[in-house]
């Protein structure tokens, strides 16, 4: 018996008719004037109500309008001569509006290059739509929340700023009535109570910076600051920690190094600085401070034989919240750091026309941060 064939399906002659039925979006055939040409039963079944489609202009028949829509992608593909596209309302037999389609308009262009009409592929976005508008109304939600957050944070930390400031002047007012001969533990204990004080200015300085970083109104009090007493000052202040951890200390500072400058603020950048150097870096680590300066900028560094810094976490530091958790492999230190101290550093040193970056050459080979600023900011 013969062995029955079948023709290639491009050979058969209804090919096109077979996809133009099969797709699943709706299509539309129109001429120049705009008079539905042909339809596939997608678009017989969305518009069953307006049967027979087919001579009918297709804004009579897809909204129930005497006139071209506007806009109307379909006029703007036959103007221009290349596909269009717009997001449409469609309706119901009493009007109303019951989902939205896009509709992508493509010029039909015949042998000698003459347009000769549209095809129209419609695409119901309806679901697409609503979670878009859902998503919209949550993120609008969203942002209400920051901002209450925002203007909690910052009345909270100017109502906490009087009393610390108060706490930190009765401190400073003891140590200086305490008598020299006193017992070591008296002078001890202010000495705690002191750095405690400090802690806590900074930290309500660095909540603060933080909320008017993300609302983008950090102002700068700049003045004349030389940077080498300043960085001497923060690491005798930063002293009991450095001895904690048993570091090293090396400082490559020159005689003076002078800019223009909000001070308080540097001081913060230098001060987050070394105490990620100070936590990252495992006992009886080495700490290296470094000031530069060329005829134009000022170059801050810190470089220390810590944990180091992998590829994936340089990338996040210095953003927003950019957490990570570092710890040494051999176990000594494992940390989880919050982000907001590097975040707000970037934020204060680009206000000054500034750079800051992280180095590193990976897990356990140490790192270096550092930072450069014009000298007239």
């Amino acid at each position: 018996m013969a062995r029955e064939t079948r023709p290639d399906l491009g050979d058969n002659p209804e090919l096109f008719t077979l996809v133009f039925n099969s797709i699943k979006d709706g299509i539309s055939v129109l001429d120049k004037e705009l008079t539905i040409v042909r339809v596939n039963p997608t678009m017989e079944r969305w518009f069953s109500h307006e049967m027979p489609l087919v001579g009918k202009k297709c804004f009579e028949a897809y909204h129930g309008a005497h006139q071209p829509c506007n806009p109307c992608p379909s006029i703007r593909a036959l103007e221009a001569k290349s596909p269009a596209e717009e997001a449409v309302p469609y309706q119901g037999p009493g009007g109303e509006i019951l989902g939205w389609r896009e509709l992508h308009s493509f010029p039909l262009v015949d042998e000698s290059s003459n347009i000769v009409g549209v095809l129209e592929l419609v695409r119901d976005v309806t679901e697409k739509r609503k979670y878009e508008d859902l998503l919209k109304q949550e993120n609008e939600c969203l942002k209400e929340l920051d901002e209450i957050r925002q203007a909690f944070i910052i009345k909270a930390t100017h109502e906490l700023k009087t009393p610390v400031t108060n706490i930190t002047g009765a401190i400073q007012l003891f140590e200086a009535m305490a008598d020299p001969e006193a017992a070591g533990g008296t002078r001890s204990i202010l000495a705690v109570l002191s750095r405690g004080s400090k802690r806590l200015q900074r930290l309500i300085m660095k909540l603060l910076d933080f909320s008017r970083a993300e609302l983008k109104k950090l102002e700068l009090d700049v003045q004349i600051v030389d940077l080498v007493p300043t960085v001497k000052d923060i690491i005798n202040e930063l002293e009991y920690k450095i001895k904690e951890s048993d570091h090293r200390i090396a400082l490559n500072l020159p005689p003076a190094c002078v800019v223009r400058a909000d001070q308080l603020r540097i001081e913060e950048v230098i001060i987050n600085l070394l105490m990620n150097a100070i936590k990252y870096t495992p006992r009886n680590g080495k700490i290296t401070v470094a000031l530069d300066a060329t005829p134009t900028h000022v170059k801050f560094t810190v470089a220390d034989s810590g944990v180091g810094l992998t590829e994936e976490e340089k990338g996040i530091l210095f953003t927003k919240f950019g957490s990570i958790h570092r710890r040494q492999y051999q176990g000594k230190i494992e940390v989880y750091g919050t982000g907001v101290g590097l975040f707000v550093s970037r934020e204060i040193v680009e206000a000054h026309g500034g750079k800051i970056w992280a180095e590193s050459e990976g897990r356990d080979k140490g790192s270096a941060f550092s930072f450069i600023i014009p000298k007239n900011a």
